[in-house]
């Protein structure tokens, strides 16, 4: 989370045709050992099987690190 004079900002992990689950595992545990969040980002109509499998994989993942809090973006800039 970036806290700027003005607004608070938090870049996510895009989950996009080409995405792999490699770069988000990546992109987790990096954020993960620097004791941050971790941000996955798509959009609705660009959800079809391939990303859907990109993205249960992930969460197959994350399932298994003891701690981790799923919750929605909105949340963290409370």
């Amino acid at each position: 989370m970036l806290r700027y004079a003005r607004h608070p900002a938090f870049g996510c992990h895009s989950l996009v045709p080409g995405t792999t689950v490699e770069e988000l595992v990546a992109g987790f545990e990096e954020a993960r050992a620097a004791g941050g969040n971790f941000c996955v980002a798509t959009h609705y109509w660009e959800v079809d099987q391939a990303i859907k499998d990109v993205l249960l994989r992930f969460l197959d993942h994350v399932d298994r690190v003891p701690g981790v809090k799923l919750v929605t973006a909105e949340s963290l800039f409370g």
